[in-house]
């Protein structure tokens, strides 16, 4: 694709056609909210669950609820709702967002 900017100077544009980090359902939704369906997923991705990754596998061998990690890591997509629970973002210098407590949580289940 090829545009045209306000001053007249063109720009090239090009779309990303094959995403190679995501779980095929979540990619999907950015797949038809931004990308018209067009964008496809790798199949080293596609079906790829937390659980098949080496570092949550060892923490569900290490851990004592083992099944919580194996129904946790099985999942392509898990939401925390941590509205009220005192976790805010601080915004740096460069005005970059970020947000130390869900930051942990992420930690404790990946």
């Amino acid at each position: 694709m090829y545009q045209e900017d306000s001053k007249g100077v063109g720009q090239v544009s090009r779309m990303l056609r094959v995403q190679y980090r995501m779980h095929q359902d979540i990619a999907n939704w950015a797949s038809d909210a931004m990308y018209r369906g067009e964008l496809e997923t790798d199949e080293e991705v596609k079906r790829r669950t937390l659980f098949q990754l080496q570092h949550v596998q060892e923490k569900a061998a290490a851990n004592e609820s083992e099944e919580e990690y194996t129904t946790i890591g099985k999942a392509s997509l898990l939401l925390i709702d941590t509205a009220g629970c005192d976790m805010n973002e601080t915004v740096n210098a460069a005005g970059s967002r970020f947000n130390e407590g869900e930051a942990n949580i992420v930690s404790t289940h990946v």
